[in-house]
């Protein structure tokens, strides 16, 4: 049975053309009709070609390959080719997918392997031998400054929320600060009815006060100096209206002389006396005034709370408890026509440098702890700019350190001199080019014989070995270096003439 698959592959194969279209047969084969067992195809000539034998590869049978396995069957050999089954017609492995493109790269310009997930890969997992990924170094000093940048991006996000939603806060008693013993209200309230506010930032001793306004002065404390108190005064004895109230302690004898006796306590239950369309008055019983002169406007049971006095041409209202005026209890009672009939129908001033506001704009209007701020944040940058500058610095002098030519150009000569043996062409040469340029150092024509170089040579008191050794006819080393100390000295020579 194996004959007859033999016999059966061997006659399909001289039916089978050749690849080439040329079913001739070669040059120097069995002369025989057909295609002959020797004559293998195109697939089966290749690997005798790899191999590298010497040669023309020689004809010969193609080995018999039987169809092995369980009891062979006819129609099953009859199917297959022996000449198939040859490990060369076989196809090559398919190719692995090429790697996309990535920012890491290994060494070697390999990226890594990307996996799928649910299903195997067909790229390389790991790095062959002992190779080792290159990993990029970070500087720490990049996690400090964004850190960094991140806080102050952050606070500055707080303060803008905290502008735009106007958090409660600021000084007791001034028209800037919206806390509930603020006087925030107080201004607002007045705006709405048509009288014009001023927040005034300088100093009472150094302002310019117009004596037809209300001037508003609430809980100064002590930094109402005696220069304030003073200016004060001479602004109500012009004609000013002032209305000057809270807790007196450290201030008010700045400001009235005499001043009238006051105590912290008093009833929460007021009422106006002297004010018309205004009745309750609901305060925070925080203090009253102990017999003042002049006419009590609002009184709390017997104890006067707003009092008001005639200085000069001027009035100065004294408020022994601010809190009516104060955001916490302008809406309550008639505490808000109780302010209104305070301030008058004038513009109202509101003494704002008794709370620490001041006339700076500009840079100097810029808060101190800012100023810490940018002073914090300069130092980082220039911590970061120092930490970069040494990872990134020239690992080597800025400038190229060129090679001097000439010294190369000369030893590249020498080399190739070294290389040629014998020297007999060079030296002639050498020897032929130092006479020409004697023969021009000593003024004589082109070809002068060596009597008239030896006689001028002598005149010119030139060295005489040098001028032996171009006129000589030595090959040697030593012949060559004479040469060439004799052509150094002719150069000179030219030089010189």
């Amino acid at each position: 049975m194996a004959r007859t698959c033999d016999a059966r592959s061997a006659v399909r194969a001289r039916r089978r053309p050749s690849p080439g279209g040329d079913a001739r047969p070669r040059h120097g084969s069995p002369a025989a009709p057909g295609r002959r067992a020797g004559d293998r195809t195109g697939r089966a000539r290749a690997p005798s070609r790899r191999r590298g034998a010497g040669g023309r590869a020689r004809a010969r049978a193609t080995t018999p390959v039987s169809c092995g396995g369980a009891p062979p069957c006819r129609a099953a050999c009859a199917r297959r080719s022996c000449v198939r089954d040859h490990g060369a017609a076989r196809p090559p492995p398919a190719l692995g997918a090429v790697r996309p493109c990535s920012s890491f790269v290994r060494r070697g310009r390999l990226r890594p392997a990307c996996s799928h997930r649910g299903r195997r890969s067909p790229r390389a997992r790991r790095l062959g031998g002992s190779a080792r990924a290159v990993k990029i170094r970070r500087s720490p000093w990049l996690a400090v400054g964004v850190f960094v940048a991140a806080v102050v991006v952050v606070n500055l996000g707080l303060r803008a929320l905290d502008e735009h939603t106007h958090s409660p806060g600021g000084p007791a008693s001034s028209s800037f600060a919206t806390a509930p013993d603020g006087a925030a209200g107080y201004a607002e309230l007045l705006r709405r009815f048509d009288r014009p506010v001023v927040e005034l930032r300088d100093p009472l001793d150094t302002a310019l006060l117009d004596p037809r306004s209300t001037l508003v002065v609430l809980d100064p404390g002590p930094t109402l100096t005696g220069d304030d108190g003073r200016a004060l005064r001479s602004f109500v004895e012009s004609g000013g209206r002032a209305v000057v109230g809270g807790d007196p302690s450290g201030w008010l004898g700045n400001v009235v002389v005499p001043p009238p006796g006051w105590r912290p306590d008093a009833s929460p239950a007021a009422r106006a006396v002297a004010i018309p369309n205004a009745g309750p008055v609901r305060t925070a019983g925080e203090g009253a005034w102990v017999e003042p002169r002049g006419r009590a406007l609002v009184v709390a049971g017997d104890r006067p709370v707003v009092v008001e006095q005639k200085l000069g041409t001027g009035t100065i209202v004294l408020v022994a408890d601010a809190s009516p005026l104060q955001n916490r209890l302008l809406g309550h009672a008639d505490n808000a026509a109780l302010a209104l009939a305070l301030a008058g129908d004038r513009p109202v001033v509101f003494a704002e440098s008794v709370h620490g506001y001041g006339p700076a704009s500009g840079l100097g209007a810029i808060p101190t702890r800012w100023w810490w701020a940018f002073a914090v944040l300069a130092l980082a940058a220039v911590v970061l700019a120092l930490s970069r500058g040494r990872r990134l610095g020239p690992p080597e002098v800025p400038w190229r350190e060129l090679p001097p030519a000439r010294v190369e150009f000369a030893e590249a000569l020498a080399l190739q001199l070294t290389k040629s043996r014998p020297r007999e062409d060079g030296v002639r040469t050498a020897r032929r080019i130092a006479r020409v340029r004697l023969e021009r150092a000593l003024r004589l024509p082109p070809g002068a014989g060596d009597t008239a170089l030896r006689e001028r040579a002598r005149a010119r008191q030139l060295d005489s070995a040098a001028v032996e050794a171009v006129l000589g006819d030595g090959v040697g080393e030593t012949d060559l270096l004479a040469v060439g100390r004799a052509l150094v000295a002719t150069e000179r020579e030219e030089a010189v003439v």
